[in-house]
C-alpha cells in the first residue's frame, strides 16, 4: 500500500511550495536499491533545450484554460527534477503548448488538470480531473495526455523503480497490461501519440477505454475509479476489481443492445472537433479478461501461458480443492448446480480483516472477518466474490430460499441445532460478525457473507444471512464497515437466463436507453427513442411526469384500441411490460424471470420502460409522493386533474393533473373511462408465507388509484395482466431522505398517519401522553412507553435505558426495557400484551400482511423489492427504533419494530414480536431477557 505522501505525487504536485521536496518524497516512495542506473543530473549536461512541446489533452477534450505542467524526470531512476515549466489549453479543442523546454533528460511527467467534455453526457464536466502521461522527448515534440496515459502511469513506476527495468521495456509492458485489462489486442502507436479525432485501431481503443472507464459513474466516481485502477494494477499488471468490471460490463451490454454507443458518438460529433470520431465502438466490451498474459518477469518461476498476474489459485477438480498460492492455504470446495464454491470460509488475511475476538483460534475454525471493500478484493485469481444473483441460484439449487437455510448450514456448531442437513456440502459455520466499535457478536448463531452487489443508499452492501433459529437464508442490507465472512465462487460458473423468460437472440429490448432531456426551466421531459414531451413537476424532493407514458411497447394498448386516447392518456401497459420484462431476462449479470405469476428482487431504481434518467416508481415512492401532498385522504383530490372526471372535484394543487384513463381488462375489453386512474410501481405482492410452506407467488403487483367522487388515493394490489398507466419519477430525486430514510432527528408525530383519529391517555405517574388507537375489540397505545421514573419503580435502575444512551431518542423510540421490567411496567389500566392478545392483532388486521398494516409509512430501510415501510393503515404507529443484545449492544434501527410480549418461554428466554423490513408479516422469536426491547401496553 502507498504511502499519503505517494498518492499526493500521483494526484498532482504544488510546484510553487514543494521543489525542495519532490524528489526526496518520490525517493521514500521507492527502495533505492532496486532502482536500476544512476543520476542523468551530472552539472553542464542539456539532454533538452528550448524545446516548444505541443499536444492534445484529452478525456473528451479539456476545456480552455485547463492548467498543464511540464516535470523533468530523470529516465533511469524516474526521480523528479527541479525543472519545471508551464502551460495552458489554449481552446476547447484540449490543444496546448508548453514553450522552451529544457531538460538534463530526455524524459518528463506531463499534467493536465481541468474540466473536460464528457463522451457519455455530452456536456462539461462538474468537477476537475487531473491526468499524467510520462514520456520520452529524445524524438518527439507532441505529447497527448489522455486516459490510457493515465492508467500506465504508476504501472511505469513501478517497473522502472522496482523491477529495474528500462523506461523503454516498461512503457511497452504497461501498454500491453492497460490494454489487456480491456479484453484489446493489437500493437498500435505509444499511447501519448493517440487522439480520439483520428482513425486508427489504436485511436479507436483510447476511446473506448475512456468511455468504459466513465459508465455508470459521474465525475468525482470517475477519478475515484481511476485511482482504484491504479492501486490494484501498479504492482500486479492485473486490474482486480470484479465489481467495476461487472458494472461496466453491465452499461456496455446496454448499450451494445441498445443504441447508446451511437449516443456518445453524435455528443462527439456535435463538438464539431476534427474530421472524424475514431471508431470506438469495436472495442466496446462486455467481457473483462480475469487473467493477464505478461512478460516472464511478472511472476518468477512459472513457465505456464496461463500464469495469473498476481499469485494465482490452482483448482483441482477431482479432490475438490483450491489452493490459494499467496499464501499457501488449501480450500475444500464443492460443486452446487452450476457454480463451484468455497466450502470454508476465506483465511486470507488482509489489512481490513480480522479474526473473531481478535484470536487466531478463531480464524484457524471460521477465516477471517472483512469489511466489505476488503471482500470484494479478498478472493484469489480465478474466484471472485459472488453477487446477490448468484446467492439467489445457489438458493434455487438447494430448494429454494425458504429452505436453504437448514441446507446450507454445517451440521455442527450452530447454537440450534435442528434440522441441520449440510446436504449439498456448503458447510456454513456460525462465524458471528464484527462491528464498528471493535467488538464481536453472535457466533453460534449467525452466519453473514459478503456479496459483491451494492445496495442504493450507498453505505450498505448486500449480504446472505443464516440464522440459528431461522430454517431460511436471507440476502440483506448490511453496513459496509462490519466484518463478515468470504465465500469465494469458481469465475467461470455462470447463471444462465431462467427457463421461460421469453428472451432469445431475436427479442428486441423494450427500453433502448437512447436517454432523455429534462428542462427544468421549462418543466419538460423529452424522450429521446421517439421525440415525445412530457411536462414534469417537482413535488416535494420528486420529480414526476405531469402526463401519462405514451412510449410504444409490446404489450401496451390505447384505450379503445384507438390513437386518440393515446394522444389524451398515453398507453396502459401490463405490468410486465411496465418493468420491461425482456431487458430483465436478457441482463448479462443478473437475468430475471419477471412477470406474471413469476417473482424477482430489483436491487436498484428500476428504469423499466420509462426513458433514460427515470424510472419506474416503487410502492414506497407514490407514498412519498401522498406524503408531500398532505396524505392518502386527501392525495386524490390534490393531484387529480380539474376535468375530465365523471365528478370534477380535483383541485390539481401539485400540477400532477391525473386523468382517468381507467384500464384495459384482461379479455381485451376497457370499461370506466372518466371514474379511475391508476399508476403502476415496481413493486409486487409477494404473498408468501413463513415456515415450512414454499411461498406462493401471486399475480399482482401494487398500482396507485384514485376514484371518481372520492378525495383519497391509495396503493393496492392489481393482476399483472391488467393495463395500467405509468408515470416515471425522475432518478436524481431521490425519496429516501431525512423524512422517508431512518432519522433520530425527525420527530415522531412527522411521520404519524395524518388520516387516523386518535385518543389518547396521560399516564398520572409522570403525566406524559400517549396516543391510543382502537384496532378491533383492542385498544392499544400508539406510541412506545416511556416511562423512567426509579424512585417510583426501582426495578428500573440498570434495566431500561434510550436507545444509545440518548434522552433526546427516547422521545422519539420511548424506552427500551429487560423483559422482567417490561411485564410490570405499564400504566394502571394497561398491560403489557402475551403472545395470544398479540396474535389476536394480527389476526385482526389480516396475517398475511399484518406488518405491513401496522408498521408507519416512513422511517423504514427499503428492501430489493421496495418493500420496507408500511401503510399504518390502522394507526399502530410500528416504529423501527431497534433495540439491545444481552451484552447492551445497540442495533437494528431502520430494520425492525420489536416488542416485548409478557410470554415466558422459559429460562433465560423471553418471547417478543416482531416486523422487519424485508417481511410483510409480524413474527415471534425466543430472546435473552436481558435484550432491552420497547413496550406497547394494551388496555385491560
Amino acid at each position: 500500500m502507498r504511502t499519503d505522501s505517494c498518492e499526493k505525487i500521483r494526484d498532482g504536485f504544488v510546484w510553487a511550495v514543494f521543489f525542495a521536496v519532490v524528489s526526496i518524497v518520490l525517493v521514500a516512495c521507492s527502495d533505492d536499491k532496486s532502482v536500476a542506473g544512476g543520476s542523468t543530473e551530472d552539472a553542464g549536461i542539456i539532454a533538452i533545450k528550448n524545446l516548444d512541446v505541443a499536444g492534445l489533452t484529452q478525456k473528451g477534450p479539456f476545456v480552455k484554460g485547463s492548467a498543464v505542467t511540464v516535470q523533468g524526470i530523470d529516465c533511469k531512476t524516474l526521480k523528479l527534477t527541479d525543472e519545471h515549466f508551464e502551460g495552458s489549453v489554449k481552446s476547447d479543442k484540449g490543444d496546448f503548448t508548453v514553450k522552451e523546454v529544457s531538460l538534463k533528460s530526455t524524459c518528463a511527467l506531463f499534467e493536465v488538470t481541468g474540466i473536460y467534455r464528457s463522451e457519455i453526457t455530452g456536456k462539461k464536466s462538474s468537477k476537475e480531473l487531473t491526468l499524467h502521461a510520462l514520456t520520452d522527448l529524445k524524438d518527439r515534440e507532441n505529447v497527448n495526455i489522455n486516459v490510457l496515459t493515465e492508467l500506465e502511469y504508476e504501472r511505469l513506476l513501478h517497473l522502472v523503480t522496482e523491477k529495474g527495468k528500462t523506461f523503454a521495456e516498461a512503457k511497452s509492458q504497461a501498454e500491453q497490461e492497460v490494454l489487456a485489462a480491456f479484453d484489446i489486442a493489437g500493437s498500435f502507436e505509444e499511447f501519448e501519440n493517440l487522439n480520439i479525432f483520428e482513425g486508427g485501431d489504436g485511436n479507436a481503443a483510447l476511446l473506448a477505454v475512456s468511455v468504459m472507464m466513465q459508465a455508470e459513474t459521474d465525475d468525482a466516481g470517475l477519478a475515484k475509479r481511476m485511482e482504484k485502477f491504479a492501486d490494484s494494477f501498479a504492482e500486479t499488471g492485473n486490474w482486480k476489481d470484479s465489481a467495476t468490471k461487472a458494472t461496466i460490463a453491465d452499461w456496455a451490454a446496454d448499450a451494445i443492445a441498445g443504441n447508446g454507443l451511437d449516443s456518445i458518438r453524435k455528443n462527439i460529433e456535435s463538438w464539431d472537433i476534427g474530421d472524424t470520431v475514431a471508431a470506438f465502438e469495436k472495442y466496446i466490451t462486455a467481457e473483462f479478461p480475469d487473467t493477464v498474459i505478461l512478460s516472464s518477469d511478472s511472476r518468477e518461476g512459472s513457465s505456464s501461458s496461463n500464469a495469473y498476474a498476481n499469485d494465482g489459485s490452482e483448482y483441482d477438480a477431482t479432490a475438490n480443492t483450491l489452493k490459494d498460492l499467496r499464501d499457501g492455504k488449501v480450500y475444500k470446495t464443492v460443486k452446487i448446480g452450476s457454480q463451484v464454491w468455497m466450502a470454508e470460509n476465506l483465511d486470507y488475511e488482509t489489512e481490513k480483516s480480522y479474526c473473531y475476538n481478535d484470536s487466531s483460534k478463531y480464524c484457524d475454525k471460521y477465516g477471517q472477518l472483512y469489511t466489505w471493500a476488503t471482500a470484494v478484493e479478498a478472493c484469489p485469481t480465478g474466484w471472485h466474490l459472488p453477487a446477490s444473483a448468484e446467492f439467489d441460484t445457489l438458493f434455487k439449487a438447494v430448494g429454494s430460499q425458504m429452505v436453504a437455510g437448514n441446507r446450507l448450514k454445517a451440521t455442527s456448531g450452530w447454537k440450534t441445532n435442528i434440522n441441520l442437513g449440510d446436504e449439498y456440502g456448503f458447510s456454513a459455520l456460525p462465524a458471528g460478525s464484527r462491528y464498528f466499535d471493535g467488538t464481536y457478536n453472535s457466533e453460534g448463531t449467525n452466519a453473514d457473507f459478503w456479496s459483491s452487489t451494492e445496495d442504493g443508499g450507498g453505505s450498505n452492501a448486500y449480504a446472505m444471512y443464516l440464522n440459528s433459529d431461522d430454517a431460511e437464508a436471507f440476502l440483506t442490507a448490511q453496513s459496509r464497515n462490519l466484518g463478515k465472512s468470504v465465500r469465494c465462487i469458481k469465475d467461470d460458473t455462470t447463471s444462465s437466463v431462467p427457463s421461460g423468460s421469453g428472451a432469445s437472440s431475436s427479442s428486441v429490448r423494450v427500453n433502448t436507453d437512447a436517454g432523455s432531456e429534462y428542462n427544468v426551466a421549462a418543466g419538460t421531459l423529452k424522450d429521446l427513442r421517439d421525440g415525445k414531451t412530457y411536462k414534469a413537476v417537482k413535488i416535494g424532493k420528486q420529480t414526476w411526469m405531469a402526463e401519462n407514458l405514451n412510449y410504444e411497447t409490446e404489450n401496451s394498448w390505447c384505450y379503445n384500441d384507438s390513437s386518440k386516447y393515446c394522444d389524451k392518456y398515453g398507453r396502459l401497459y401490463t405490468w410486465a411490460a411496465a418493468i420491461d420484462s425482456i431487458a430483465l431476462a436478457s441482463d448479462r449479470t443478473n437475468p430475471q424471470n419477471c412477470g406474471n405469476g413469476k417473482t424477482c428482487l430489483f436491487s436498484k431504481k428500476l428504469q423499466g420502460s420509462c426513458p433514460s434518467g427515470w424510472h419506474l416508481p416503487s410502492r414506497a415512492e407514490w407514498l412519498t409522493l401522498f406524503v408531500a401532498v398532505g396524505g392518502k385522504s386527501v392525495a386524490g383530490q390534490k393531484l387529480m386533474s380539474t376535468s375530465g372526471w365523471k365528478e370534477e372535484i380535483g383541485t390539481d394543487d401539485y400540477g400532477f393533473s391525473a386523468l382517468p384513463a381507467s384500464e384495459r381488462y384482461i379479455d381485451g375489453t376497457y370499461n370506466s373511462e372518466g371514474m379511475y386512474a391508476y399508476f403502476w410501481s415496481s413493486t409486487m405482492d409477494s404473498n408468501y408465507t413463513r415456515g415450512d410452506t414454499i411461498f406462493d407467488v401471486s399475480s399482482n403487483a401494487y398500482a396507485m388509484h384514485m376514484y371518481y367522487g372520492t378525495e383519497k388515493a391509495d396503493v393496492e394490489y392489481q393482476g399483472k395482466n391488467l393495463g395500467v398507466s405509468i408515470r416515471c419519477v425522475m432518478d436524481d430525486t431521490e425519496p429516501l431522505d431525512s423524512l422517508y430514510r431512518w432519522s433520530w432527528d425527525v420527530p415522531k408525530e412527522v411521520r404519524r398517519n395524518p388520516d387516523i383519529a386518535y385518543d389518547s391517555i396521560t399516564d398520572t405517574r409522570d403525566n406524559k401522553v400517549y396516543k391510543t388507537v382502537k384496532i378491533g375489540s383492542q385498544t392499544w397505545m400508539a406510541d412506545n412507553l416511556n416511562y423512567s421514573d426509579s424512585v417510583t419503580t426501582p426495578s428500573l435502575v440498570g434495566n431500561s435505558v434510550c436507545f444509545g444512551n440518548d434522552a433526546a431518542k427516547c422521545e422519539v423510540a420511548g424506552r427500551l426495557y429487560t423483559w422482567n421490567v417490561a411485564n410490570e411496567v405499564c400504566p394502571s389500566g394497561w398491560h403489557l400484551p402475551d403472545s395470544t392478545e398479540w396474535q389476536t392483532l394480527i389476526t385482526t388486521v389480516g396475517e398475511k400482511h399484518a406488518g405491513e398494516v401496522l408498521k408507519s409509512q416512513t422511517g423504514w430501510k427499503l428492501h430489493t423489492d421496495s418493500r420496507g415501510s408500511g401503510t399504518d393503515a390502522v394507526g399502530f404507529f410500528a416504529l423501527p427504533v431497534g433495540h439491545t443484545n444481552e451484552n447492551g449492544v445497540f442495533g437494528d434501527e431502520e430494520l425492525y419494530a420489536t416488542f416485548w410480549t409478557a410470554s415466558d418461554h422459559g429460562g433465560n428466554s423471553g418471547v417478543f414480536v416482531y416486523m422487519w423490513y424485508m417481511y410483510d408479516t409480524v413474527e415471534f422469536k425466543n430472546v435473552d431477557k436481558k435484550w432491552r426491547v420497547p413496550v406497547r401496553c394494551l388496555k385491560d
